[in-house]
């Protein structure tokens, strides 16, 4: 349910920044308008969905694994740790994302776009 009402309030959010400049100066889903999402207070908001969603991502793969794929081959254990794994990498890679639009980090990868 969690996951429902902050994913619906996600894409409402989104649906108004490509029709309005909601949050930045142009219209259109562009990282301006993200991060003044994410500095203006909704990174509470966005690190829940965030942890929502990939709890369920990691164990829907985890199950669909065990159902579909290597389950017969390996053992639940070893699919076990694999799904704890990338949930994991997956939940620290958003949190970063999360803190460098948040401003709390510089992007890491700044000096790409630099002029």
């Amino acid at each position: 349910m969690i996951m429902l009402v902050l994913g619906s309030f996600h894409l409402i959010l989104l649906g108004l920044d490509i029709y309005t400049p909601l949050f930045g100066t142009h219209t259109g889903i562009e990282a301006v308008s993200s991060m003044k999402r994410v500095q203006l207070g909704l990174w509470p908001l966005y690190g829940l969905l965030l942890l929502c969603v990939e709890f369920h991502a990691s164990v829907g793969l985890y199950r669909l694994m065990v159902k579909w794929g290597p389950g017969a081959r390996m053992p639940r254990t070893t699919l076990r740790r694999i799904e704890q794994l990338m949930f994991w990498l997956l939940l620290g890679l958003g949190i970063l994302t999360l803190v460098v639009l948040a401003g709390w980090l510089p992007p890491p990868l700044a000096f790409l776009t630099a002029a």
